[in-house]
């Protein structure tokens, strides 16, 4: 008899006709394919029927009594499906008795096929054992299952009970003197506990020397059922040393086939051109799945680049001006002495009121190593947890970068959502914005007492334009944050000088508006925030500073001259022009201009231009629109202007370069096209729309 491509798993009902001269009959018999070369299941059967037999099986939640009067030496019960979960510990138990009431001894064994061989016999296939059982008895016990089985997988269990007082005499396979064999199907699910850790976030490959570097990570519940307080450990080697290790336990609540981002409180000293083996574990006491359990990346930390170099001179008594080319390396950060911590400036051309004794200044890329921001809440005085979505903080960036964590303290755990964004339109109960990045997070509750002293949460939010911006907190799930709300003393601004500056926030007096100052009474929810810039912290270059006069600029019309024939360099907003080094500058766009002569380094006094009258901002005057904003260098424009002129479409990047063009010659009435920017990089640009000597301005954000 042969079965063509018999199918793992399935069973096959063979009958079997005999017709001999003295009798005649048929057999039915059964074939179950295993799941390794469609190899039958070995069989098992007694040889009579008259002895030990199974009354029913319990095997977790499944239970199967046997029916009839009749005694049977094999019973394929495998229409019935067992579900049982990887790495479970499952409670099992068989009645026997005697189909001819005898009180003999029997023992029962369990088999588990797991690699589906067809057989019984390989290492650990033995599941369950029952001692020796006289006449009517029930065998109980558990078995556990391997952690490694894998969801969607079935097999066949099989149960025998044997009449025999000797346990080695209990064979899968092959015939034996009284008793019963029956064979179930068994169906693998995925665990109910099964927490791992899948992801090292932070440190990566190429992370910057920090001597308090925070390592994240990403914990995943692949169960069904919610876990928290899961107990996690964090080691850290470097070679075969051990440089820090951390044992902790995770209080975020993680709900069934989720994940949350946790870190560890505890930093490390991450050295540059060091390579770090980080280990994380997961250990809940649960676990039925040890498999993922740990996850190991390998970090080498950058090695720190070249020292920059710059140039600083005193204009008059009290202005230092710094210039430094611009480099992709990173941002340019000043400091008055070799070890200070505190920059006094920042940026390839910047300034500073403060002048040395030995006129040396010091240079480094990159370099911050301060915090911004209180770092306990009692620092401001009294405040309280409270769920106010959509309150803000108020921020001005000097510079490109990157808030990295913050610190928060946590009432009522649950989800929070962070945004950087740019403030649109404002009134005194509401607001629009544009998203600059945004990130949703799971907080767990850090004390609810006077004694919390929060969290430090992972939250990588780039800032990569310089200016005013918000930090917007919004509430999820139940989740509560401390905030001052019952501030002294202005404690405003709070900043790393001439890099980040906290300068407000949200709160009005909704009983007096005229309050200018009731904002200074607040403080909101993001506490000991951590920022980076683009790149990693370069040495320090000790920079003398000459004495030189600065240059002046004159205007005719829409064309500046500066009074130093050679080595002028033009800036407009305090961003670089690309190309505009000659005595004079023709200007196209508004704005406030002066030059920087290379030779001194001291900056001109500067000119504040406009082309023509700005009638607002936000172009509602033309109703003008640019859909979607964020976008991703495509986006609709649309907007209906009078009279018949010349209309420029341009697009400017943060150092004022036009990156797009359009002109139609005698345009009027309603524009509405797509347009296309084109392999543009991600920033914040100024959309401009020039007609009938009127100038129209959006900011528009490309991701």
């Amino acid at each position: 008899i042969v079965i063509s491509d018999p199918i793992p798993g399935e069973t096959y009902t063979i009958q079997v006709t005999h017709k001999g001269t003295l009798s005649r009959g048929s057999q039915a018999y059964s074939l179950i394919v295993s799941g390794v070369g469609g190899q039958p299941y070995c069989a098992s059967a007694p040889l009579s029927t008259a002895g030990a037999r199974i009354d029913k099986i319990t095997v977790g939640s499944f239970s199967l009594t046997s029916t009839g009067s009749v005694c049977t030496g094999y019973t394929n019960n495998t229409a019935s499906t067992i579900p049982l979960e990887a790495g479970q510990s499952v409670p099992v138990s068989v009645n026997v008795s005697s189909c001819d009431a005898s009180s003999v001894s029997k023992i029962v064994k369990i088999f588990i096929d797991y690699n589906n061989d067809g057989d019984f016999i390989d290492a650990g296939e033995t599941v369950a054992q029952s001692s020796v059982i006289n006449g009517t008895g029930i065998f109980s016990g558990n078995f556990t299952l391997p952690g490694t089985l894998l969801a969607g997988f079935s097999t066949v269990m099989r149960v025998i009970v044997q009449q025999t007082a000797t346990a080695a005499d209990v064979n899968p396979c092959g015939g034996y003197a009284n008793g019963e064999t029956q064979d179930y199907r068994v169906k693998f699910t995925s665990a109910s506990n099964d927490v791992g850790v899948t992801e090292i976030i932070s440190p990566f490959a190429g992370s910057c020397a920090n001597a308090a570097q925070l390592v994240t990570v990403r914990i995943k519940n692949f169960g069904a059922v919610k876990q928290v307080n899961v107990p996690l450990t964090l080691t850290i080697r470097n070679g075969a040393t051990t440089v820090a290790t951390s044992s902790v336990v995770c209080a975020d609540t993680i709900q069934a086939y989720s994940d949350v981002i946790f870190t560890f409180q505890t930093p490390f000293n991450a050295i540059a051109a060091n390579t770090y083996s980080v280990t994380a574990t997961a250990s809940l006491g649960t676990d039925q799945n040890a498999r993922n359990n740990l996850v190991t990346a390998t970090v080498t930390i950058n090695t720190p680049g070249s020292a920059p170099t710059g140039t600083a001179a005193i204009c008059g008594t009290n202005l230092v001006s710094f210039t430094s080319p611009v480099t992709t390396s990173g941002v340019p950060v000043w400091y008055s002495t070799a070890s200070s911590t505190t920059p006094i400036a920042a940026g390839n051309n910047a300034t500073t009121s403060v002048i040395t004794a030995d006129k040396t200044y010091y240079l480094a890329l990159n370099e911050i190593s301060t915090r911004v921001g209180p770092a306990a809440r009692a620092t401001l005085g009294g405040g309280s947890y409270a769920s106010l979505t959509n309150n803000y903080l108020k921020f001005t960036n000097s510079v490109p970068l990157t808030i990295e964590n913050v610190r928060l303290f946590v009432g009522n755990p649950g989800k929070i959502t962070l945004t950087v964004a740019d403030i649109i339109t404002s009134s005194a109960s509401t607001y629009t914005y544009s998203t600059i990045a945004s990130t949703t997070i799971d907080v767990y509750a850090t004390g609810n007492t006077a004694s919390d002293a929060g969290a430090l949460f992972y939250v990588n939010l780039p800032v990569p334009t310089a200016g005013n911006h918000i930090l917007i907190v919004q509430f999820l799930n139940g989740a509560t944050l401390y905030r001052n709300n019952a501030v002294s003393t202005n404690p405003y601004p709070l900043s790393i000088p001439n890099i980040i500056s906290i300068t407000g926030n949200s709160a009005i007096n909704a009983a007096d508006t005229t309050d200018a100052n009731y904002y200074q009474r607040f403080y909101y929810f993001v506490y000991d925030i951590g920022v980076k810039l683009s790149g990693c912290a370069t040495p320090r270059t000790a920079i003398v500073a000459t004495t030189a006069a600065a240059p002046f600029i004159t205007q005719a019309g829409n064309i500046f001259t500066s009074n130093a024939a050679t080595g002028n360099q033009w800036y407009l907003n305090g961003i670089l022009i690309v190309g505009a080094t000659n005595q004079t500058y023709n200007a196209i766009a508004a704005g406030v201009y002066k030059t920087i002569v290379n030779n001194a380094g001291c900056p001109s006094n500067e000119i504040n231009y406009a082309t023509t009258p700005v009638i607002d901002l936000n172009g509602s005057t033309i109703a003008l629109v640019a859909s979607p904003n964020p976008n991703k260098g495509r986006f609709f424009l649309q907007f209906e202007v009078k009279g018949k002129d010349d209309l420029i479409i341009s697009l400017l990047n943060s150092m004022g370069q036009e990156v797009y063009r359009d002109k139609i010659p005698g345009f009027t009435g309603r524009y509405a096209q797509q347009v296309n920017t084109g392999q543009t990089s991600a920033g914040m640009y100024i959309l401009k729309i020039q007609h009938n000597k009127k100038l129209y301005v959006k900011k528009i954000l490309i991701q």
